[in-house]
């Protein structure tokens, strides 16, 4: 990622209620994103503050919602916390994946430009809303065409095209738009 400084980014959901904006500050120590989602239909408002350092490897995150937190923290060897609890079930994961988030699609990108159909599978942490649940799932980014990228979760099964800017930040992602 170029960006340096401080950018505001929102983004809306396209075919429902539903709204994402955040907070991104790049800089020598890395990347901050402090955000809230929030969702219509059973109304959920989520708060996140997740944290990489300057080549984009996840450090840690700190989630809030319906009235339950849960932090997550990577050390330098790879080994999972969550909750204050050892979690080696998530052994192996790289980043984390915040389920109705757009902004958690970033990193993986920014870390490394894939080249034109080029395939990068990896497995993260995702957390999933409103029950602030972990699992390791299996995603998969597909090389951009311009600067839009596909997107696949092995676990649910979705599939999306996430569009990025110049900064590498999501732009636009299945049924989410940047405003």
């Amino acid at each position: 990622m170029t960006m340096r400084g401080e950018r505001l980014v929102a983004w809306e959901w396209t075919d429902r209620a539903g709204l994402e904006a955040a907070r991104v500050a790049s800089g020598a120590d890395g990347v901050t994103a402090d955000g809230r989602v929030v969702l219509g239909g059973a109304p959920l408002a989520v708060r996140y503050r997740v944290r990489h350092d300057e080549s984009w490897r996840f450090r840690d995150a700190r989630v809030e919602a319906g009235g339950r937190t849960v932090e997550i923290a990577r050390d330098a060897a790879g080994a999972w916390r969550a909750g204050g609890a050892a979690r080696p079930d998530l052994a192996g994961c790289e980043d984390v994946d915040l389920q109705a988030s757009p902004y958690t699609n970033t990193p993986p990108i920014a870390a490394a430009a894939l080249a034109l159909g080029a395939r990068r599978r990896s497995r993260v942490a995702w957390v999933l809303f409103p029950s602030l649940e972990i699992r390791a799932v299996e995603q998969e980014f597909v090389g951009p065409d311009a600067e839009r990228y596909r997107y696949r979760n092995f676990d649910s099964g979705f599939v999306g095209e996430l569009t990025v800017d110049a900064d590498s930040l999501v732009v636009a992602y299945g049924p989410w738009a940047r405003v």
